[in-house]
């Protein structure tokens, strides 16, 4: 099934029969006299209020995790909020947070969800900093310093980033992150340790090849595919690149 977040506040699913359904929310909320600028509210398919939904991740048990905004006519009163929507199309809220106040939920660059509903999160304008959403809906900063942008592997407490991009989770629980300003992509394993699986730091390029050879401009969107590869999104160049394995990077046939 393919999910599709629409901003005129609803969640779809296409069934692979071609046939779509909606999750939750309402489709075109305005002519059944909804306002389209309603706050959010928690409920079970067309009871629930999507406002300017968007699509963060899916976790394991087809659960959708959903960024969206209550509008304000004061921006600094502006709120953007995290919900969890279940296959049956129950919405519950998990995290509210202004604008104002750091980490910055609009401004998400990529998201992964894990086995138990955790959800991580790459916060701010050319972020750093790597954020865990809580099962109690609390942020706790996981790993990088914006204040101190760079390159290191290690524990989570050393690691330095970049401006991180797409990020996905394995079965294993190993969570990947696209580094993207320095073109690599880094690997947290169930432990907290920080590697690097692919590209050479800070040598940009499209060249494929194995672990040391290939190069990378910018990896913006990942996911795990079924044989437990890395599929991805590589910067402007508009193409879709395969990580191996063992990190050889090879183009997804049909790409650019």
């Amino acid at each position: 099934n393919l999910l599709i977040s629409d901003v005129g506040g609803a969640l779809w699913r296409r069934l692979p029969d071609g046939k779509i359904e909606l999750v939750a929310g309402m489709a075109f909320p305005s002519w059944f006299g909804r306002d389209v600028m309603a706050p959010p509210k928690d409920g079970a398919g067309e009871q629930a209020v999507l406002s300017d939904p968007r699509l963060l991740a899916v976790d394991p048990h087809g659960n959708a995790y959903l960024e969206e905004t209550e509008f304000n006519l004061d921006p600094e009163k502006a709120v953007s909020l995290v919900c969890k929507v279940t296959p049956e199309g129950k919405v519950q809220t998990l995290a509210r947070k202004p604008w104002k106040e750091e980490p910055g939920l609009y401004l998400v660059s990529g998201a992964a969800a894990g086995e138990d509903g955790t959800l991580y999160l790459a916060l701010g304008a050319e972020s750093s900093n790597l954020w865990k959403l809580g099962l109690d809906g609390r942020f706790e900063r996981l790993a990088g310093n914006s204040e101190r942008r760079g390159y290191q592997d290690g524990s989570l407490a050393e690691a330095r980033f970049d401006w991180l991009g797409g990020l996905a989770m394995d079965k294993q629980g190993s969570l990947f992150v696209g580094d993207i300003r320095n073109r690599v992509i880094r690997k947290i394993d169930p432990s907290g340790q920080v590697s690097t699986i692919a590209g050479t730091p800070g040598q940009k390029g499209n060249e494929d090849g194995d672990r040391l050879q290939g190069r990378l401009m910018g990896p913006t969107g990942l996911c795990v595919s079924v044989d437990g590869a890395l599929l991805m999104t590589d910067g402007r160049q508009g193409v879709l690149r395969r990580v191996g394995l063992s990190g050889e990077i090879r183009p997804l046939p049909g790409s650019f």
